[in-house]
Parts: structure tokens; C-alpha cells; sequence
């Protein structure tokens, strides 16, 4: 019988130090989707202790886009009978506490790629405004434990599931896939009309995306090419968010109506990227969305 190691940090250390080791003797061959959770958690912890070394825009999206993960995964163990209220939670409350500093964080890098078009006194506001938001970030992942509880219930969620399957999940995983489908037909006639609901449209191709890494096959073009639209709504989205930051944060800044016109003109600009891309219906992306006719 091969040895599989399932790595699971310290969970007494309130940063993460890879120190503990369980082992479980279990047949390798066997793909084991608890593996992938315990790594998953894992890749987690460590982007913490990242960003206090380096709180590059990299770091918190990364960091951020593994939550989003874990927390559909989540949905999809509840649906299947699994007890996970808990560490639902946790991980919503992980995903919660960057929500902020992640859209000042994205605002500063593309202030700084166009700085001619960006005055020096808007600049430094969204510069400092960002500062005192990382300062928040930290406490809270400190004060709060957030990781720390975030890997202990994930350990004892694991300790009692350790041969979970990919196979075992698939009818669960192919039920969520479909209502998410459901809601996107439901939602398409009319989204390019309405910010909000590219939006919601978004959010459910990230959810069907990171579901389908739950499957024994990936599919690994279907991913990529929901990535294609994902990231035109996201870029949407992005400037939707800004101009809300314009109007509650930096009402009184200089150049504030100036960038407002910008992040609107953009936005138009993608809106008719995203008719064409769904009006062409060319493409794996179709294949993966099928019709609800």
C-alpha cells in the first residue's frame, strides 16, 4: 500500500508554520479529493503569510481567488450531505474582510499605469486610503484568527473525510453545475442593461468554473474559455466599483469627474464586447452553458 501525506499546518500558531504533519496510510491510486482540499486550505494560509511579507496585488488575489474556490467547493460538499456550516464560515468571513482593500488595490495599480490622466491630490488620497486599509486587513486576520479557525475546522472537517472521491461528488457537482446554469439563462436577455446583473452573471461563470475542477476529468479549454467572458465582466465590474469609490471616498478629490467619464466610456466599451461575445455564440462556452430552450 502506497502512503499518501496529507500536510496540514499548525494550528496553534496564530501565522502559518508547516510544522504538522498528518499521515494517513490510504491507497494512493485512489484520487482523493480530501488531498485537494488540504491543499487548497493550505495555499490559503501561506498567501497570508505572503502578503505580510509582500502585499503586491498578486498576493490578495491570489489569496482571494483560492477563498472563492474552497467556498464552492463548500457549497457543493452541503449539497451532498456533508457537514460544513462551519467551516462555511470561516471562509466567508476570510473572503469578507479583503473585499475592500482588493478594489482600492486594483484602483492604485491603474492609477499608476496612467498617470497623465490621474491628478497628484487623487492619487495620494486612493494611496492612503489604501494604507490605512491594508493596517484594517491585518488586524483583523490577527485579531479576528480568521485563518487560524479557517485551517482547524478544515482539519477536522478532513480528519473525518478522508476518503472522499472526486467520483463520489460528481452527481452533486452536476446538480449545482445546472441550477447555475439555470440562473444565467434566466439572467443573460437583459444583463448588458444592467451593471449589477453582469455582475451576478460573473459571479456564476466563477462558481461553474471553480465547480468543474471538482470533476474526475477537467476539462481544461472549457475553463479557459469561461475565463475569456469572466474576465470581460470583470473588467466591468472593476470600473462599476470605482466609480462607486469615486462618489463615496473621493467626492471632493480634483479629477474625480474627469475619471468618472473614463471608467463610463470603458465600461460602454466593454458592454459591447460582451453583446458580441454572446451574440457570435461561437465557441466551447456555449457548449458549456447549453440552451435552456
Amino acid at each position: 500500500m502506497n502512503v499518501l501525506h496529507l500536510n496540514f499546518v499548525d494550528i496553534n500558531s496564530t501565522f502559518i508554520t508547516p510544522n504538522f504533519m498528518s499521515t494517513l496510510e490510504i491507497n494512493s491510486t485512489i484520487p482523493m479529493l480530501s488531498q485537494e482540499v488540504s491543499h487548497l486550505i493550505s495555499k490559503i494560509a501561506e498567501k497570508e503569510m505572503d502578503f505580510f511579507a509582500d502585499d503586491g496585488i498578486e498576493v490578495l488575489h491570489d489569496f482571494r481567488v483560492n477563498i472563492r474556490k474552497l467556498r464552492t467547493w463548500l457549497q457543493i460538499f452541503e449539497m451532498a450531505g456533508y457537514p460544513v456550516k462551519k467551516l462555511q464560515k470561516h471562509s466567508l468571513h476570510c473572503h469578507l474582510i479583503g473585499n475592500e482593500l482588493r478594489n482600492f488595490d486594483i484602483l492604485l495599480h491603474w492609477m499608476k499605469k496612467n498617470l497623465s490622466l490621474v491628478s497628484k491630490k487623487c492619487l495620494n488620497t486612493v494611496n492612503l486610503k489604501r494604507k490605512k486599509l491594508k493596517k484594517a486587513f491585518i488586524k483583523e486576520l490577527i485579531t479576528e484568527n480568521a485563518i487560524s479557525k479557517l485551517r482547524i475546522f478544515g482539519r477536522n472537517f478532513l480528519s473525518h473525510n478522508v476518503l472522499m472521491t472526486k467520483s463520489d461528488f460528481q452527481p452533486s457537482i452536476e446538480q449545482y453545475i445546472h441550477k447555475k446554469k439555470q440562473k444565467f439563462h434566466q439572467i443573460l436577455p437583459h444583463a448588458a442593461d444592467d451593471l449589477e446583473q453582469l455582475h451576478e452573471i460573473r459571479k456564476i461563470l466563477k462558481k461553474i468554473r471553480y465547480s468543474l475542477y471538482l470533476m474526475p476529468i477537467i476539462d481544461v479549454d472549457k475553463i479557459e474559455t469561461m475565463k475569456e467572458l469572466q474576465d470581460i465582466l470583470g473588467y466591468i465590474n472593476d470600473r462599476r466599483v470605482w466609480i462607486d469609490i469615486l462618489h463615496s471616498k473621493l467626492k471632493k478629490v480634483e479629477g474625480v469627474s474627469a475619471l468618472e467619464t473614463i471608467f463610463r466610456e470603458e465600461i460602454n466599451g466593454k458592454i459591447s464586447e460582451f453583446r458580441a461575445y454572446i451574440t457570435n455564440k461561437n465557441g466551447d462556452w456555449w457548449t458549456l452553458a447549453g440552451s435552456n430552450r
